[in-house]
């Protein structure tokens, strides 16, 4: 897949999303910059937005300073700062298997009142990536950086080959 530069923009937009739409409902604060501290996954896609963000700041006002971890060590550095009594972080990148544990547990800012005051616009989003995020009628606790879609894929002939059945329960008792 090829994104041209802008496209890039609005990613890294929607990785800031959240705090950016907390940070527009504030009120303004003459010549106090904000800057917002974001944890981030060490992969191709955040060293993407990472070049991105002096183009990001130049548009927004809004500085981004990113800590990249690899995948192993995040959730565990996610649940210290969570559960600490003040987060050094503003953004937080979430892998969507803890989109149930963290809001359950009370860790995340509903981000709905935000999205409604700011009138951010959740209409590009696929709805069911809002839902599978733990989206409710009352409730918004993320939003989605990228989607990435996971299936599965089988040939219809090998599973409904009788002999391979076969030899599978005489293999496996199953």
């Amino acid at each position: 897949m090829t994104w041209n530069k802008q496209t890039l923009i609005k990613m890294l937009m929607t990785a800031v999303s959240g705090a950016a739409v907390v940070s527009a409902s504030l009120p303004a604060r003459a010549a106090e910059p904000i800057t917002l501290h974001a944890l981030m996954e060490d992969v191709p896609e955040t060293k993407i937005i990472e070049a991105l963000l002096p183009e990001f700041e130049k548009q927004t006002g809004i500085k981004v300073e990113f800590e990249k971890i690899g995948y192993p060590d995040m959730h565990d550095k996610l649940v210290s700062q969570l559960t600490a009594p003040q987060s050094y972080y503003n953004v937080l990148e979430v892998d969507f298997l803890w989109a149930g544990e963290f809001p359950a547990a009370g860790w995340l800012a509903d981000l709905k009142p935000f999205v409604e005051k700011s009138k951010y616009d959740l209409s590009p989003f696929i709805p069911s990536t809002l839902d599978l995020l733990g989206r409710t009628e009352d409730q918004l606790f993320l939003v989605p950086m990228y989607n990435y879609s996971m299936g599965l894929l089988y040939r219809k002939d090998l599973i409904g080959d009788e002999k391979l059945k076969a030899a599978y329960k005489t293999a496996t008792g199953k």
